[in-house]
């Protein structure tokens, strides 16, 4: 398993500046669910402290002839 969080969070930051006013729109006129990918990276990056994002690798296992 690898931790990802430090590779995402730069995005994190981005997709939080893009959706900033739409997620404060929402808010307004509580239609968050309209707005739901503003409104997932909005508070993504405010969780991001919390949160951590990690890379599962699994295998398969090879069937015995």
């Amino acid at each position: 398993m690898r931790d990802l969080t430090e590779s995402v969070v730069p995005m994190a930051r981005l997709l939080h500046n893009l959706g900033y006013v739409p997620y404060r729109l929402a808010r307004l006129v509580a239609r968050e669910g309209t707005f739901i990918n503003a409104m997932g990276a909005v508070e993504f990056f405010r969780m991001r402290d919390v949160l951590r994002c990690n890379m599962v690798i699994a295998r398969r296992r090879r069937a015995k002839a």
